[in-house]
């Protein structure tokens, strides 16, 4: 209590480094907003100062799985403070599992931090070459880190969302995800030429997903676009209403 009262008391910038400091001692990456600093300081001196018997009592009660100290805390830390922040960012814990959410969060954390000259080491050190914006390679670096942590059976729902070949092994699934799930400045410049308005889409993975249908449906032929428009729209095989120009075809669908 005598410690949450002198933080409190404390300018933001002590706060903060004590935050920082304790979530190092824990293992954790230090990405709670402000206001929240203190409630995390407080709870990693409870964590840290119960005995092991009580943390394995309070990870029964909560159906956590750990064995050891530094785990029992991250565990219920996770669970208590920051598990519906990180679902509500994307990373599914109960998913994943604790430890691979907590390496994940720690990964995304770094390639915050990083410049562009950095993101651009780390871009061309994991084996990519394709230009595309800070922001973007951020982005994909951000989604490889997570899929490396992904169980086969996460890869193959993230390869069917995105219409990908659903292999078997991790090394293929991961390779079908890393090389499909990028669009270059240049990509994007080009499918808004043509009026479609990718950037109005949400997520990187929406514009992907876009892009896939669409550089799909350009290599159909006339008769397979007329057949593709007639089942999206349930017209009959004769119907006259079905556009002749291909370009018209793939913009309708």
């Amino acid at each position: 209590v005598g410690k949450a009262v002198r933080l409190e008391a404390s300018c933001s910038q002590l706060v903060e480094g004590e935050y920082r400091r304790t979530m190092r001692r824990l293992g954790l990456p230090a990405d709670a907003p402000p206001q929240s600093h203190i409630q995390c300081i407080m709870l990693a001196l409870v964590l840290e100062e119960a005995s092991m018997m009580q943390l394995k009592e309070e990870c029964r009660f909560l159906k956590l799985e750990a064995t050891n100290r530094p785990a029992l805390q991250q565990h219920l830390f996770v669970e208590t403070l920051c598990r519906q922040r990180w679902e509500d960012e994307g990373l599914s814990v109960s998913r994943l599992g604790y430890e691979a959410a907590i390496r994940v969060k720690l990964r995304w954390q770094q390639l915050e931090l990083m410049d562009g000259r950095q993101l651009l080491d780390t871009w061309q050190a994991q084996g990519f070459t394709d230009e595309i914006q800070v922001s973007d390679m951020r982005e994909k670096l951000k989604a490889t880190a997570l899929w490396k942590e992904m169980p086969v059976a996460l890869l193959q729902e993230e390869c069917r969302d995105l219409g990908l070949p659903i292999g078997t092994s991790e090394s293929e699934l991961l390779a079908q995800l890393t090389n499909a799930k990028s669009l270059s400045q240049n990509q994007v410049s080009s499918w808004e030429a043509k009026g479609v308005p990718l950037q109005r889409l949400g997520s990187q993975q929406d514009r992907i997903a876009l892009v896939l249908r669409l550089e799909t449906l350009e290599t159909l032929s006339h008769p397979e676009l007329r057949r593709e428009y007639q089942e999206a729209t349930a017209l009959p095989p004769q119907a006259a209403s079905v556009p002749e120009e291909p370009g018209e075809l793939i913009q309708r669908l």
